[in-house]
Parts: C-alpha cells; sequence; structure tokens
C-alpha cells in the first residue's frame, strides 16, 4: 500500500467536501441569485462549480484507486498533475489581478495533495 497516495486521497477529498459546503454556500447559491448577471453567464458559472466538483472528486479517486498495490500509478498521476496545476493557476489568478494570497486561499488547499502526491512517486 501506497500511505503517500493514501494521504493525498484524503486530502483531496477534503478538498472536494470544502468545494462543496464553503463553495456551495459562497459561490454557487448567491452567483444563481445575481438577477443582474446575464442568465447565459450565471448558468455556465453554476456549471463549471459542478465541473469542479466533478474533476475534485476524479482526483481523490485517482489517489485512491493508485493506493492499492499492483494497481498503476498513472491515475495517480493524474491527480497529481490536476493538483499541482490547480495550484499554479490560483498563483496566476491571483498575481494576474493583484488578488491577496490570503484573501484568494485555494491555492494551500492543493499544495499539501500535491507534495504528497509527489512524495508518493519517489522510489
Amino acid at each position: 500500500m501506497n500511505a503517500w497516495f493514501l494521504g493525498a486521497g484524503i486530502a483531496a477529498a477534503l478538498v472536494a467536501l470544502i468545494h462543496l459546503v464553503l463553495g456551495g454556500r459562497e459561490i454557487a447559491r448567491p452567483t444563481l441569485t445575481l438577477s443582474e448577471m446575464p442568465s447565459v453567464v450565471r448558468y455556465t458559472n453554476y456549471f463549471c462549480w459542478h465541473l469542479v466538483t466533478l474533476a475534485l472528486t476524479l482526483m481523490s479517486t485517482g489517489f485512491f484507486y493508485s493506493v492499492h498495490p499492483g494497481h498503476p500509478p498513472e491515475p495517480a498521476a493524474a491527480a497529481l498533475l490536476f493538483s499541482c496545476g490547480s495550484a499554479l493557476l490560483c498563483f496566476g489568478v491571483n498575481f494576474r489581478f493583484g488578488l491577496n494570497h490570503a484573501h484568494h486561499p485555494q491555492w494551500a488547499l492543493f499544495l499539501p495533495v500535491a507534495a504528497l502526491g509527489a512524495i508518493g512517486f519517489l522510489p
């Protein structure tokens, strides 16, 4: 058993749970009530929120699948690339728009997932 992938899977599942609970309450639901926003933008944003939910769930699933001996590491590799890319995307958005990293902290959720997953690939 790869304990590092297990840790990354648990951390990724926590990220998905945070997204579902806080993101649903603070982002998804309030966005749906913005009547001044064109409906195509409002519902596309809502659809994208659900795509992120799916991606976060698949990230944790990839790590959990690769935990087992004999299972291929490729799902964990895909999850690792997604977690690294997500952290970098958040940093990039913060820098591009001059956002405070403390007020837009999603990167801090993805870095532990990426670190645990990366260690799982070490010999």
